[in-house]
Order: structure tokens, then C-alpha cells, then sequence
């Protein structure tokens, strides 16, 4: 069996972090996932919110697998009508090598 962690990296206004701080929380918990035997991280990806849901993706993923070395990296799930297919194309292919071949993509129409 293989077991995914996913997060929804919310930085909700009642107990607001900087920035900065909030995404390295976030990788730190991330890399401890993978130290503790989590298959697979898992990224989700959303827009317009306050609270930070749904990081930059291709951004968050590389950060991610440096800091990485097992575990699969999934964009889960890439929201296909607010990307240019030509770029998306080019960071997955990008990202797929930086990790070593540990990415997997999943697309969509998104939730709105």
C-alpha cells in the first residue's frame, strides 16, 4: 500500500503567520512527511483566495524537492483553463528532472 500527504496550506487570518515563515512551516512539514515513510506529497493549486491556499506550485515543488530525496511529488491537481499548455508543458518537464524523475501530475477544470 502507498500512503499520500497532502496539505491544504491555509494561513488563516485568525492566526496569521508572515509569509515567509508560513511556506518554510510548510516545507518542514512536508519533509518530515517523507521522513516519517509518506509515499507521496502531495501540492494542491487554487487561486484568488487570501489565505494563501494552494501555493505556486512549479515554485513550491522545486523548493520541495531539493529538500527531498524519496518520496514521489505530486501537483495535485494543476487547474488546466488558467495555465498556457506550452509553459505548463515546460515547468512539469523541468520539475520532473530536478526531482529525479519523482513527479507526478495530475490536471483538471478546477472547482469554481
Amino acid at each position: 500500500m502507498r500512503v499520500a500527504f497532502t496539505m491544504d496550506f491555509r494561513n488563516a487570518p485568525e492566526r496569521r503567520q508572515p509569509w515567509r515563515e508560513f511556506w518554510e512551516d510548510n516545507l518542514w512539514l512536508m519533509c518530515e512527511a517523507e521522513a516519517m515513510g509518506f509515499d507521496t506529497l502531495q501540492v494542491q493549486e487554487h487561486f484568488f483566495t487570501d489565505d494563501g491556499y494552494g501555493p505556486s506550485m512549479p515554485v513550491f515543488l522545486a523548493t520541495l524537492a531539493e529538500r527531498t530525496s524519496r518520496a514521489r511529488l505530486m501537483a495535485f491537481l494543476y487547474i488546466l483553463p488558467l495555465r498556457n499548455p506550452a509553459q505548463l508543458a515546460q515547468e512539469t518537464a523541468v520539475l520532473d528532472h530536478l526531482s529525479d524523475g519523482r513527479l507526478d501530475v495530475a490536471v483538471g477544470i478546477g472547482h469554481r
